[in-house]
């Protein structure tokens, strides 16, 4: 089994950023909404984006406290884990130097081999391919595609965040591809 896990919304707090870059005193929690710079914040997606933008921005992101935590599980279940994350709308290059800089800084500079960016997820995914993202479109387009999609919870999905569940839901997806015939 291979799996691909989302960055931003799983392992790195975009959300936080985005809120400090912008000068909001809104909390992580308090957005409820994918696209909250344009149904919450009311202002338009070239301002949002030119915020958040720059090598800097996307190597400073802060983890989450589970970030370590998710690694190390799905690597008890998979062959190989990759990061699989979409560059940002605007400074492509930059934001794809930050978030390699990212997982070296929060991971190791091992890991930076295994980053994987496109905005076209769905194109990866396959039977024994499971993908953790906080996208319920990326997810619906990953099983679509057939592969295996596991939401991560966040206050703007309806995906549930416990992390035993995500152990769970590991485990019954690993005993599910070693009950198939080869």
């Amino acid at each position: 089994m291979q799996i691909y896990l989302d960055m931003d919304g799983v392992l790195a707090d975009f959300v936080s950023a985005s809120i400090a870059a912008h000068g909001r005193d809104d909390s992580h929690d308090s957005v409820k909404t994918w696209d909250y710079w344009t149904e919450q914040w009311e202002i338009s997606h070239g301002k949002f984006w030119s915020a958040c933008q720059g090598r800097s921005f996307w190597a400073g992101l802060s983890p989450y406290s589970h970030h370590l935590e998710l690694l190390e599980m799905c690597e008890a279940y998979a062959d190989e884990v990759y990061f699989l994350t979409s560059p940002s709308s605007t400074g492509h290059a930059e934001c794809l130097a930050g978030k390699s800089d990212w997982i070296k800084a929060w991971f190791g500079g091992m890991y930076q081999k295994n980053l994987i960016p496109t905005k076209h997820k769905h194109l990866l995914a396959a039977s024994d391919r499971v993908l953790i993202d906080d996208s319920s479109g990326n997810i619906e387009s990953w099983v679509k595609a057939g592969g295996i999609g596991i939401g991560f919870g966040q206050p703007w999905n309806q995906y549930d965040a416990c992390m035993s569940n995500l152990a769970a839901k590991l485990a019954a997806v690993q005993e599910l591809l070693e009950s198939r015939p080869v």
